[in-house]
């Protein structure tokens, strides 16, 4: 079959200790090229994780020979500057840190490079042709001047923020609304909660007065799923048990608050104006959490591993007296992905 459209890799990785959130972020972009008629292939390490994400999904894709992106043996970089000569477009989404370790494809004439980056972004050593900041804060600056004097344009900022269709279809309804008599708890700590803050939460919340719901979400990355599930059935609040699920939009547009890590997680339940209280993973997370908590209404409670379950069990009560939907700040639209291919195309 002849094919039509522009051809379009994406370089993206995910596990345990780093989380699927990458992954997840660029699959919403690929259904979104998809759409327009392009050619989307996958190209990521060989890892159960990746595996298990791809074979539930209608996407190309191609496992490289190594398990993670921290080192890329000769092999694999000669395998990659062969296969990215025959794109159009390479869409790297990885944190900073592996970013740097793919310089070398820039060997590869007439390919676009785009990047999408979260956390940190460092304006030296660039060597893409355009890159998104997807945050709810521009950067102070809309171009660089990059080392071979040529300018790279950098679009940052809440306009950039998408979000999956379900979230979308969610945002449009509007549905979301807080219950009267039971408040509903949407508990979800990532992909992998390497600390096991789902366990912690869980505990905490036996501290609390108020009649709770709580729908906990475990993802397919997460090692400690069976230790959740046996401690469940003796909590004294109702729960129900949720694991790599497709549905996470709609239980957080029934949900009166979220308590989450951080992560996208953040910015879609912004979108929906559902409250959130966050528990970070390390000082980096926490830094953004507080940064977000004070822009939005939200409460961002400390480093989980240094807090104790009554002190969350307190923080929880204590917001949830004061919350309210209206006061909770959104800061996002359902246009970003629009904006962001529109950028991508226009630029080949």
């Amino acid at each position: 079959m002849l094919e039509t459209g522009l051809r379009i890799a994406i370089l993206v990785e995910g596990d345990s200790s780093i989380g699927l959130g990458h992954l997840y972020r660029s699959f919403v972009l690929a259904e979104g090229l998809k759409d327009k008629g392009h050619n989307v292939t996958f190209f990521t390490p060989d890892n159960s994780f990746t595996k298990s994400f791809f074979l539930k999904r209608d996407i190309a894709y191609s496992l490289l020979d190594t398990d993670n992106f921290d080192y890329l043996n000769k092999s694999n970089q000669e395998r990659l500057l062969s296969e990215f000569d025959k794109y159009d477009i390479l869409i790297i989404d990885l944190i900073e840190d592996r970013y740097r370790e793919f310089r070398f494809l820039r060997e590869v004439k007439n390919l676009n490079i785009v990047t999408m980056t979260l956390f940190e972004f460092d304006q030296f050593g660039r060597y893409e042709d355009l890159t998104f900041y997807p945050f709810y804060k521009e950067l102070p600056y809309q171009k660089i001047i990059k080392g071979d004097e040529s300018e790279l344009l950098v679009y940052s900022g809440c306009d950039y923020m998408f979000f999956n269709r379900q979230l979308i279809n969610q945002y449009n309804k509007r549905i979301a609304q807080k219950q009267k008599n039971c408040v509903n708890i949407l508990l979800t700590m990532g992909g992998s909660d390497p600390e096991n803050f789902t366990e912690k939460v869980l505990i905490s919340l036996t501290t609390i007065s108020k009649e709770i719901h709580v729908d906990v979400v475990c993802g397919s990355a997460n090692l400690n799923k069976e230790k959740i599930k046996n401690i469940i059935p003796r909590l004294p609040y109702s729960t129900e048990y949720h694991e790599d699920i497709d549905y996470l939009p709609s239980l957080m547009s029934k949900s009166s608050l979220a308590i989450i890590n951080g992560g996208n997680t953040r910015y879609e339940l912004s979108l929906l104006e559902v409250p959130s209280i966050m528990i970070s993973l390390h000082d980096m997370q926490k830094n953004i959490n507080d940064d977000f908590a004070e822009i939005t209404g939200n409460l961002s409670i400390g480093i989980g591993t240094r807090l104790s379950d009554n002190f969350i069990g307190a923080e929880i009560e204590k917001y949830l007296d004061t919350i309210c939907k209206a006061e909770i700040q959104g800061l996002f639209d359902s246009q970003g992905l629009n904006r962001i291919l529109s950028l991508i195309l226009k630029a080949k």
